[in-house]
Order: structure tokens, then sequence, then C-alpha cells
């Protein structure tokens, strides 16, 4: 329970102080690790993880993004590892994996166990990264990358996700 509330109190604080939504999620994390709570560890590790790359610790949030993708395909949460691969989307194409930042994120869009992105500001957020990687890669690379996304099943496009992870780090 008390896994579940710092990681609510961080959700609720990610966008207004990063730093103490860092802090709870932390906390989060190491309270579900210890009550072997993984689904609460999961979720708190992914906002914890997206805190890393809005701080520019792009390294350290490809390094956490790859674990959890690993983790979320193991347990076979589909919904939470489309979510962690639409977080990835950023820090890829900031790593210079742009097609594989896009790819993931068409994927994402047609994947029927993905979330629906709901809330306002994540879809204006998530526009503007597609916006942005579609002018980075050009017309015909940006259909190319849609194209591709169509034809994956779910497992390829996570092997294509952390190869770019590899890549970015090697």
């Amino acid at each position: 329970d008390q896994a579940f509330v710092r990681y609510a109190e961080a959700e609720l604080l990610a966008a207004s102080d990063p730093h103490a939504a860092a802090d709870l999620y932390a906390r989060a994390v190491t309270l579900a690790r210890s009550a072997g709570a993984t689904f609460v560890e999961g979720v708190a590790s992914v906002g914890l993880v997206r805190l890393w790359a809005a701080d520019g610790r792009t390294a350290a949030a490809l390094d956490g993004y790859a674990a959890l993708l690993a983790d979320w395909r193991r347990a076979g949460h589909w919904t939470q590892l489309w979510t962690t691969l639409r977080n990835l989307a950023g820090p890829l194409a900031d790593a210079g994996q742009v097609e594989t930042g896009a790819l993931v994120l068409h994927a994402a869009d047609a994947a029927p166990e993905a979330a629906l992105v709901t809330v306002p500001a994540v879809a204006v957020e998530l526009a503007a990264l597609v916006d942005r990687l579609d002018a980075e890669l050009g017309p015909e690379r940006a259909a190319a990358a849609r194209r591709r996304a169509a034809g994956m099943t779910r497992v390829e496009v996570v092997e294509a996700a952390l190869a770019a992870v590899a890549a970015a780090r090697a």
C-alpha cells in the first residue's frame, strides 16, 4: 500500500516538481521491491526513468528503459510495455535513433493492447514528438517508418527498440 501511495504522489508532482517526484518514485520502487509488488515497482520505475530522460540523463534513461522492456515482456504486461515504448521514443531520437523512435510511436498507436492516450497534455507532447521526428526523418523516411511499424509484430517492435538502445549506448 505504501509503495502505491508514494507512486501516486509522484505522479501528481511529476509535472510541477520533478525532483520531489523522482524521490517519491525511487521510494515507491524500494518499497514495492521489498514487498514483492512487481507491478507497482514497474510503473514507479517507468515514472522515474521518464524523469531521468527529461532531466537530460539519457544514458541512464536508456539503460532503465531497456530493463523495463525486458521486465514487462517477461511478465506479459503489454499495455505497460507500449506505454514504456512511447516514453522511450524521445530519448531514442535524442540518442540518434530517430527512425526507431518514430517506429515505436507508430506501432504503439496501432497496437490493440496499448493504452489510449487520454491525458491531453500527454497527447500534445506525443503529437509534437511525432511532428519533430517526421521533420528530422523527412517525408520519405517518415512514411517508411510508418509502413515498417504497421508490418511488425509487437515482439519485433520490442527487439527493434532494444537494438536501438544498444546501438545508442555503443
